[in-house]
């Protein structure tokens, strides 16, 4: 048994753990559900073992788990330390997946770690949700593909709903995109920027998901790995395609966004030149009635207009006549 992996942490009673242990093969499939923590394994039978647990694993788990399939430490350390970048590692024995799929219920991405054996297939999620449910359905049919391939074909399988995870989750952002960019005329400065802030970052936080699948695809296609059938293969380009056509999707958003940034910044630039405009103008129309009160305002004894009976009426009549001559300008400029 290894004596080197480390406890996980507190166990989240939000999550209770579930254990579903699938045993099947192309004549028969046998279900056993366990949810008082403690593993019965299968008896030793022809066919492929697929342990699915969902919730806060207990640390018992994780030790009858490593004793019993010889799952290497650091395997199951990233197992317990939730966070981990998406990868493929190979030992002795099994492979080692660490690949993120998106929860339809919180939006949020949720890290899935897969073993696999020649004869088993062993998965951890940490919280209960559908996302391989269609494939537990799957084994129910004798006639389904998925019985008459081995741990291969099952871990292609999963790592297949994973990606096809981030599908629903990628619509939901284009149609937030393209109704963004609808209403740039009609929604508020401060609305605007919190939404593209907000597309940016979910943007951002796919396209992370979606290379970190597709890297893990990329080594699981070359070939090298002798777990992983030549027939395989072919199956796993198609996963590997999904993720080409989801990082097209994220980068064709995330240019739309750019544009839609770029219009708003034009837009606000627009709002600002009108404004300057207007104050230029306000000002270059004050500019000569200002140098009219400062010639009036001079406190000489022999300036004749100071003494006029209409002096005072005269010099209003004056700045007015030069303001409407501007604006008239100006308007014929086609400046206002």
């Amino acid at each position: 048994m290894p004596a080197a992996i480390a406890q996980p942490n507190g166990e989240d009673p939000s999550h209770p753990m579930q254990i579903t242990i699938f045993n099947y093969s192309p004549d028969s499939v046998t279900v056993q559900h366990l949810k008082d923590g403690q593993l019965v394994w299968p008896p030793a039978q022809a066919g492929i073992t697929w342990i699915h647990i969902s919730g806060q694993v207990t640390w018992e788990i994780l030790e009858q788990l490593a004793g019993h399939y010889q799952l290497h430490p650091l395997a199951i350390e990233d197992v317990t330390h939730q966070g981990q970048r998406s990868k493929l590692e190979m030992y002795d024995q099994n492979l080692f997946l660490a690949m993120y799929a998106m929860d339809h219920q919180t939006q949020e991405r949720m890290q899935v770690s897969i073993f696999v054996g020649d004869s088993y297939v062993i998965t951890i999620v940490p919280r209960e949700n559908r996302l391989f449910e269609p494939l537990q359905e799957l084994l129910q049919h004798g006639n389904s593909n998925l019985r008459k391939k081995g741990s291969d074909f099952l871990c292609y399988s999963l790592c297949d709903r994973i990606i096809d995870s981030v599908f629903p989750v990628l619509e939901e952002v284009g149609k937030e995109v393209f109704e963004m960019e609808d209403q740039i005329f009609s929604i508020t400065r401060e609305a605007i920027t919190a939404k593209l802030h907000h597309l940016r970052v979910r943007l951002v936080e796919l396209e992370r998901i979606i290379a970190g699948s597709q890297e893990v695809i990329e080594d699981m296609r070359t070939g090298e790995i002798p777990l992983i059938q030549t027939g395989t293969l072919v199956y796993l380009r198609d996963c590997y395609d999904h993720t080409l056509q989801q990082l097209h999707s994220t980068d064709s958003y995330r240019q739309i966004t750019a544009s839609i940034l770029e219009s708003y910044l034009s837009l606000a630039n627009n709002e600002m030149n009108e404004v300057i405009k207007v104050l230029t103008v306000v000002s270059t129309i004050f500019i000569p009635l200002t140098f009219i009160t400062g010639v009036y305002g001079m406190n000489f004894d022999y300036m004749p207009e100071l003494g006029h009976r209409f002096g005072y009426i005269g010099a209003w009549v004056l700045m007015a006549a030069v303001a409407g001559g501007m604006l008239l300008y100006y308007r014929r400029r086609r400046w206002l």
